[in-house]
């Protein structure tokens, strides 16, 4: 027999999520077009207003800024009739170097939705995807959606808790950045240690979000190698210290970590 009221509450699920997945279109469409940073940048404004200082369209403007305020994305003073961009939400719409910019993660979506065919396909045949095979924009998205966590954590978190690691690119040493994606942490590194040299290598094999992400990507791309131990975005720290030992590895510890990241130091 059907609960209505477990029926009742997964539909509101349903409905929560459905609209997530509508809102990524309009939401890349806000960034694409520099709605939220001019928003950020000169404070709450009418319809007409914005639409003035982004050159767009006031009727597509306006369906797009209801469903904004529909969705919490912005504010709307009935008043003023004038919308806004407030401070939490500029964190992750607007301002690029902020912590919690999720641009990049809007830009995921839409790449895993562009890459179904590929992925779907294998899940027939067991084989896998390279990620020379994906579209460009999936190595962008890759890129964008972790460079904040980068630019807040690397140098200042992340490498400091990393034994003697610091003392010795500040003398200056050679470093392998082994998937380094499109470099922004190679560069960032770069950039803080000018005595030492960062070689950055394209070898890339974030719970619901990046159980999606190693469904799409991480799995696909590590059975489309020879070793294929597809461990996916969600391994867990357990089945790393078993890879990274098996490797050579001896002494394994995880140094710091961040919601979105676990920083593991591995010694001989």
């Amino acid at each position: 027999m059907v609960d209505d009221a477990k029926l009742h509450q997964f539909m509101g699920q349903m409905l929560s999520d459905l609209g997530g997945a509508a809102s990524v279109a309009l939401v890349r469409i806000g960034d694409a077009l520099g709605l939220y940073k001019t928003l950020h940048e000169r404070g709450p404004m009418t319809v007409t207003e914005l639409a003035a200082a982004a050159g767009v369209n006031q009727r597509y403007l306006r369906e797009w800024l209801s469903h904004q305020a529909a969705s919490n994305y912005l504010s709307y003073d009935r008043a003023t009739q004038k919308f806004e961009l407030p401070p939490e939400q500029a964190m992750v719409f607007a301002v690029e170097d902020s912590p919690v910019y999720m641009m990049g993660a809007f830009d995921l979506m839409t790449w895993m939705t562009e890459s179904k065919d590929q992925v779907q396909a294998v899940f027939l045949t067991g084989s896998g995807v390279p990620w020379s095979d994906h579209s460009a924009c999936f190595f962008c998205a890759v890129a964008r959606f972790f460079r904040p966590g980068y630019h807040n954590n690397l140098v200042s978190n992340w490498l400091p808790a990393l034994d003697g690691v610091v003392p010795k690119l500040e003398r200056g040493a050679r470093v392998a950045d082994v998937g380094c994606g499109h470099g922004w942490s190679t560069v960032l590194m770069a950039k803080a240690f000018p005595k030492s040299q960062f070689i950055g290598y394209n070898l890339n094999p974030v719970g619901r979000i990046y159980y999606a992400g190693s469904t799409m990507g991480c799995v696909p791309t590590s059975m489309s190698q020879e070793v294929g131990a597809a461990l996916g975005a969600q391994a867990g720290e357990a089945k790393l210290r078993e890879v990274i030992t098996a490797g050579g590895f001896h002494h394994v510890r995880r140094a710091t970590e961040t919601p979105f990241n676990m920083i593991l130091e591995a010694r001989p």
